[in-house]
């Protein structure tokens, strides 16, 4: 009760101002005016995740072709995310365009089960060797979260009938020439247990807030700064039923940017300043403490000019600097110690042309110096050919990624003997692609991507220390999808075959060859709207939690539906039921997903 007094008097409290300035996204690193149009992403913008009910990141990424999210259990718990048929770690992760991977993980990977929706104004998606703009790490590509400034202020309550609670907040406020903007969330919720067939359920409490800063410091120039903190603590499972209770995971993280943006009416220019930090704890009964940090500094300067309406080009610099460390004192990760650090240096520049009205022609390229693993080149090429027949234009573009050692693999150890490898490579990748987009209309398209990739000197664990192993993993797919947007109306639908090998030629794990789902939203009137999701996941093979053999594992059809009424000027309710046919699955083997989940959802704008 007391939580939602809170919301009714934000509803009632005007703070913010009539003079809004415009607040805007920054484009994608290393392009420039003609060349953002043979960039492939998929946007999320924050309004597409309140009509669909989306609750945390890995709902949100569900409803991506070719992106898997596995999530070892309930909310809260570990998450791992394969693009287009990539491991897991080859997926590089951006807050605002700048690189948060963790680096105390074994090989770099991201958590994303830590992630929920209140810091977040967007999320971008790219799917393909990404290096050539983001760096290394981004073979399979790259997920940017977005915490742009968000001008309009309001404030949600969530009560999950049972299974928990949600809360989120924003406010924006002009001081003296400052536009503040401050957000933030919690996430309490508790549906299962993390392990199948469990006892007890493993809930998970998330605190987040973003902080945003920005003044116009003349007609050309301005200052802006973010500043991200979460911390997620959850109950967490080992591998078997006999390892439940007292099992706790800690998951704190911390981010600070800072930046200047000049911009004139041909050129723009930035400077970005980054640090994060990930302190993660890790529990077991006997009170025994597994610690992992890591710290990461960037800095990234760019200057991009639009020569005429036909010619643009950019240029930049970046430089990053990671350390971790971890020590087990109990039983996770075998006792693992880490202490290590390197710095990579990187120069890029990208030129975009348009030979004719419907043809443009991109060339992206950045070179990294690394002081462990040395240099390390990407390039991206794409062409774009609009107007083929009067509603079809058609795209492709060939890629080259790389993805440098993690850490661990470089100077970690474990007490079975296992140790890092400071002679490893970095693994390479290629890619090529070609899509065709049919625009039915303004208000509808229809596309089709064709992809083949395929990746060399990948890194595995091989008699007690980590080998670049002979051999190449090849992945390729076809991906469909139909978008129409109206404004009464939203629908999405999506489907791709994939095919994924690793070097040996076997298929990969957890990575089905069919997918499909939709996304629809309509408003019956002016008062009521309605949403469903459906997400159907192939057939795939597994590792069995317990005997450690291949598995196969069923297909899942899961539905979500929910219902929400504007109640009166800027307030609103909504009705929601998640997984609606209470089906039962384990995605990966051996660790529960939440059943059929009831939500009921008060919101105000104002």
């Amino acid at each position: 009760m007391k939580q939602y007094l809170i919301l009714w008097l934000l509803a009632i409290t005007n703070i913010a101002s009539a003079q809004i300035p415009e607040i805007w996204i920054r484009p994608t690193p290393n392009t420039s005016e003609v060349n953002m149009n043979t960039v492939g992403r998929t946007f999320i913008p924050k309004e597409q995740v309140q009509q669909q009910n989306f609750k945390d990141v890995n709902d949100a990424l569900s409803f991506v072709n070719s992106i898997t999210p596995i999530q070892s259990g309930p909310r809260g718990q570990q998450t791992s995310v394969f693009t287009r048929g990539t491991n897991s770690n080859h997926t590089l992760v951006l807050l605002n365009g700048m690189p948060i991977n963790d680096q105390s993980s074994t090989n770099g990977a991201y958590d994303f089960g830590q992630d929920f929706l209140s810091n977040l104004t967007g999320i971008e998606v790219y799917t393909g060797p990404a290096a050539a703009n983001f760096g290394p790490d981004a073979i399979g590509g790259a997920v940017n979260f977005i915490t742009a400034m968000d001008t309009q202020n309001h404030a949600t309550a969530n009560n999950m009938l049972g299974n928990g609670q949600e809360y989120m907040g924003n406010l924006f406020y002009l001081w003296d020439g400052w536009s503040i903007n401050v957000r933030g969330g919690s996430v309490s919720s508790e549906t299962t247990s993390a392990l199948a067939g469990g006892g007890e359920k493993d809930p998970v409490k998330n605190l987040s807030g973003v902080v945003n800063l920005q003044k116009q410091i003349d007609d050309n120039l301005s200052f802006r700064s973010t500043f991200l903190g979460r911390n997620t603590f959850a109950d967490i499972d080992g591998h078997s039923l006999d390892q439940q209770a007292g099992y706790t995971a800690d998951n704190k993280m911390y981010a600070l940017q800072l930046g200047l943006d000049h911009m004139t009416k041909d050129t723009k220019s930035y400077i970005t300043l980054h640090t994060h930090k990930y302190d993660r704890e890790y529990k077991d009964p006997n009170t025994l403490t597994d610690n992992y940090e890591s710290t990461a500094y960037t800095a990234r300067a760019e200057h991009s000019v639009s020569v005429n309406e036909r010619l643009s080009w950019g240029v930049g610099a970046e430089h990053r600097y990671d350390v971790a460390t971890f020590k087990s004192f109990g039983e996770w990760d075998f006792n693992q110690t880490l202490s290590g650090d390197y710095n990579t240096t990187g120069l890029f520049g990208n030129l975009g042309y348009k030979f004719y009205p419907d043809l443009i022609g991109s060339f992206y390229y950045r070179v990294d110096q690394n002081n462990v693993t040395g240099n390390n080149d990407s390039v991206k090429l794409g062409l774009l050919k609009k107007d083929i027949t009067p509603k079809l234009d058609v795209r492709t573009t060939f890629s080259t990624g790389y993805k440098n050692p993690g850490l661990f693999e470089l100077y970690g150890k474990d007490n079975y003997g296992t140790q890092g490898n400071k002679s490893l490579r970095p693994e390479h990748s290629r890619s090529g692609e070609l899509a065709f987009d049919y625009n039915i209309d303004k208000q509808s398209m229809f596309t089709v991507s064709m992809f083949k990739g395929e990746i060399n000197d990948l890194i595995n664990w091989q008699s007690n220390t980590y080998v670049n192993t002979p051999g190449t993993a090849k992945q390729s797919g076809l991906e469909m999808s139909y978008t129409k947007r109206t404004d009464r109306d939203s629908l999405r639908l999506f489907a791709n075959q994939l095919n994924s090998d690793d070097a040996s030629g076997a298929p990969q794990l957890r990575r089905p060859e069919y997918s499909m789902g939709a996304n629809l939203s309509h408003a019956l009137d002016d008062e009521w709207r309605v949403f469903g999701n459906y997400k159907y996941f192939g057939t795939h093979i597994d590792i069995h939690n317990s005997t450690y053999n291949n598995i196969n594992m069923p297909e899942t059809h899961l539905f979500d539906v929910g219902i929400s009424k504007q109640i009166w000027n800027n307030v609103s309710v909504n009705f929601s039921v998640k997984n609606l046919l209470d089906q039962e699955y384990q995605r990966p083997h051996g660790f529960a997903q939440a059943g059929r989940t009831v939500g009921l959802t008060l919101g105000s704008s104002f």
